[in-house]
């Protein structure tokens, strides 16, 4: 028997993956409708899982929702674990990985590092960059000189 917190939880978890599949793989823009789309019923949740289930056979994604609603329990989390999972090419729930969560977690957490650092190795590139052109304007310069002087 299924009781409400867990149509609750597996609900909240599956209408931010509709949501988050759409922007990702359609014309649809998550952050712009806030995630509301025809999905945004408990009906149409299980009608989804009815499709699955014909013939008395179980809906693997079910178990699966249900599992992600209740290790993320905020619409905040859940957004992260499936930007997690989208932004390496794993797009189907049955193959989600929770290392992707682990290590999109720890990229966010030292976002500022990472975009400093990668400043830092920019700077550096255009630093040189600058010297080079200043070296080749010098020569360009020097060989004018000589050309002018003969």
């Amino acid at each position: 028997m299924i009781v409400m917190d867990d149509i609750e939880t597996t609900f909240s978890a599956w209408v931010v993956y509709q949501g988050i599949y759409a922007h990702f793989t359609r014309d649809y823009d998550y952050f712009k409708f806030n995630g509301k789309g025809n999905w945004n019923s408990v009906d149409s949740m299980q009608r989804s899982f009815a499709k699955q289930e014909v013939n008395g056979n179980f809906s693997m994604q079910r178990k699966i929702f249900k599992d992600i609603g209740k290790e993320f329990t905020n619409k905040e989390a859940l957004i992260y674990f499936y930007l997690s999972q989208f932004t390496n090419g794993v797009v189907y729930p049955t193959h989600f990985d929770s290392d992707f969560y682990d290590e999109y977690t720890e990229r966010m957490n030292n976002f500022d590092f990472t975009i400093k650092k990668d400043m830092m190795e920019v700077k550096r590139y255009l630093d040189k960059m600058c010297s080079l052109e200043g070296i080749y304007r010098r020569e360009k310069r020097v060989r004018t000189t000589i050309i002018m002087y003969k």
